[in-house]
């Protein structure tokens, strides 16, 4: 089961983040993990929050033109805080931004300053990621579900070259063959598992005649 961690402010999002965590939990192997489901913690609020963006595989954000509430002491968001645990992680992130139109009510609108954070978190965003723009909950739904069914890792494949064996006329191997491996296909080849069966028949051989001590052998 992969555990995927939705990420963005509450206030302003509360349908398209239900349209999202419907889509994800709606996929066979995916289980969705948002702070609505938390419920009480005896934990510091932004420890709590990194440890369970740690504790999955795949990051899913949404960033919106509201920058949103932060811990105490600390003037970064929540949101941002989860997305610096993910790249901390260095974990897939699929990130989706608000269309320009996206209608903000008058009643949640934030000040200048967080407005400028906002603003430099999402231009903070586009610099790294590809993203995707969304405008209504149905619209986010189906692109969370197309990203994370492209994300689904394929099965490996591998290309094998093999350098022969360096053999002296003399008839001993001064060189094993070296052989290099290339892997395709997949989200992340460090993580692939590439077992060899090798079959070679290797002969070095020495003329005793020629090999002085008390112990010397053919």
């Amino acid at each position: 089961m992969r555990q995927v961690f939705l990420s963005s402010v509450a206030t302003g999002l509360e349908e398209h983040r239900d349209a999202a965590y419907a889509a994800i939990n709606g996929l066979d192997g995916y289980h969705c993990v948002r702070m609505e489901d938390f419920g009480a913690r005896n934990a510091a609020s932004a420890d709590f929050c990194r440890e369970k963006v740690f504790s999955c595989d795949i990051f899913v954000g949404l960033v919106g033109p509201r920058y949103g509430s932060s811990p105490a002491g600390i003037n970064t968001s929540f949101t941002e805080l989860e997305y610096d645990a993910a790249v901390e992680k260095d974990m897939l992130r699929l990130l989706f931004v608000t269309s320009e139109d996206f209608p903000v009510p008058s009643n949640i609108r934030e000040d200048e300053n967080a407005h400028k954070r906002a603003v430099l978190f999402k231009n903070r965003v586009l610099e790294h990621r590809v993203v995707d723009f969304f405008r209504s909950p149905e619209d986010l739904a189906a692109k969370v579900g197309r990203a994370l069914h492209n994300s689904q890792p394929g099965s490996a494949r591998c290309q094998v070259y093999c350098l022969p064996a360096l053999v002296r006329p003399e008839g001993y191997t001064e060189r094993l063959a070296d052989i290099q491996v290339t892997v395709y296909g997949i989200q992340r080849p460090e993580e692939v598992d590439i077992s060899l069966t090798l079959s070679a028949n290797v002969t070095n051989r020495t003329n005793a005649a020629n090999v002085t001590g008390p112990s010397a052998r053919g």
